[in-house]
C-alpha cells in the first residue's frame, strides 16, 4: 500500500461521511416538516385531534356533524 492508497481510502471515507451526513440532515428536516405540519382554517378536522392539529388550534365541531373545520375562535 502505497502513501497514494491511503489518500485515497481518506477521500472515500470522507465521501462515505458526506453522503451520510446529507441523508441524516434530509430525513430530519423531512421529519421535522411532518411532525409539525397542521390543517389550515376551513379544513376538516376532529377535535380530538386524531385528524391533526389545526394551525390556529381550534377545531369547531357542532353536535351530530361527522367532522368540525378549523377556524379562528
Amino acid at each position: 500500500m502505497s502513501a497514494e492508497d491511503g489518500i485515497f481510502i481518506d477521500r472515500h471515507l470522507k465521501m462515505k461521511f458526506f453522503n451520510l451526513f446529507f441523508i441524516v440532515v434530509f430525513a430530519l428536516v423531512a421529519l421535522h416538516q411532518t411532525a409539525y405540519a397542521c390543517i389550515a382554517n376551513g379544513n376538516g378536522c376532529q377535535p380530538d385531534g386524531s385528524q391533526g392539529n389545526c394551525c390556529s388550534t381550534y377545531c369547531h365541531k357542532e353536535p351530530g356533524w361527522v367532522a368540525g373545520y378549523c377556524r379562528n375562535r
